[in-house]
């Protein structure tokens, strides 16, 4: 498979200086189901057309971007001229300020854009090893900033499990709402007795995973959405879910009770229960599958059948 770098420059450590390579972590592979708006009575698709109040329909190449100083009064703005406030090597680079310690930034201040960093060149192989290991035997992490889609980006560096460089785009400190606001709102807290507590943390070890894999969780909402896909293009009606009874309500003391003779009473049976698990995942991965197949199929043959009417 063909991986496409994200951004190529230099990572720069004070005086040291690497070129690297940037890789996105979000996986292409699986296919997202998208739906259409259709106007409901014909079943057409919905068309957007960017209108301008005194030409009517503007082309994509006639819009430029522009910034409201003043009530019905804009400057034109390119964002392509912020390069001009910018050195090359601000544009190429990449630069750590500085190494903190492992799990000091709060994942509230992740975006959602995660890299893997590579060295880019045989040159560039010594000094990625040398940082990795360092940062790995101190137990740290890189705080760095750089240019990334246009626009200056306060970044995250850690070395994963398999020696790579992981870099995340932060949010900086305003765009976070602070954790002190919602502090003030809980009530004072209360006082369990020694018997909870000790029924409390004795349901968390049991229900504590030791080797956790993330791969055994699925994608539910896109295979149900799949498997409705499936029902409404060949006619078959939905089998609801089966609902079930809810159970007697406990206080709390008898649900902590219950909860961990209920575990204890499965722990002899969990080498099954986790056969079954994997043996569900590889099915439900299977299914998956087998349901994108059957409606991409089902998709060309509706296809090919519009295209033979339309020749007739």
């Amino acid at each position: 498979m063909q991986l496409r770098t994200t951004w190529k420059g230099s990572l720069n450590v004070s005086l040291v200086s690497l070129r690297v390579k940037a890789y996105s972590t979000a996986s292409s592979e699986k296919e997202a189901v998208h739906l259409h708006q259709l106007h409901g009575s014909c079943q057409s698709r919905i068309r957007y057309q960017k209108v301008c109040p005194q030409h009517g329909v503007v082309a994509s190449d006639q819009i430029v971007m522009g910034y409201e100083h003043a009530p019905q009064q804009h400057v034109v703005i390119d964002l392509a001229e912020l390069d001009l406030l910018r050195s090359q090597q601000q544009l190429r680079a990449l630069r750590i300020d500085t190494f903190i310690e492992q799990g000091l930034i709060s994942p509230l201040y992740f975006t959602d854009k995660h890299y893997y960093l590579l060295p880019d060149g045989p040159t560039a192989q010594l000094p990625y090893t040398l940082l990795v290991q360092a940062m790995d035997v101190r137990h740290v992490q890189a705080v760095a900033r750089g240019v990334l889609a246009k626009r200056e980006q306060l970044l995250l560096l850690r070395v994963n499990s398999e020696n790579l460089l992981l870099m995340t785009v932060l949010k900086y400190a305003d765009q976070v709402r602070s954790a002190a606001i919602f502090a003030e709102q809980l009530p004072a807290a209360a006082s369990p007795a020694a018997e909870e507590q000790a029924l409390a943390e004795a349901l968390v070890d049991q229900q504590t995973c030791r080797e956790f894999d993330l791969a055994a969780y699925q994608d539910e909402y896109t295979e149900k959405l799949l498997q409705l896909i499936e029902a409404k293009v060949n006619g078959r009606a939905l089998t609801a879910a089966t609902e079930h009874e809810p159970g007697q309500v406990l206080s709390l003391m008898e649900a902590l009770r219950e909860s961990v003779a209920q575990n204890d009473r499965a722990t002899n049976d969990r080498t099954v229960s986790d056969r079954t698990v994997s043996d569900r995942t590889a099915t439900g991965r299977n299914s998956n599958g087998r349901l994108r197949k059957k409606v991409a199929t089902t998709k060309k043959t509706g296809s090919r059948r519009r295209s033979s009417k339309k020749s007739a």
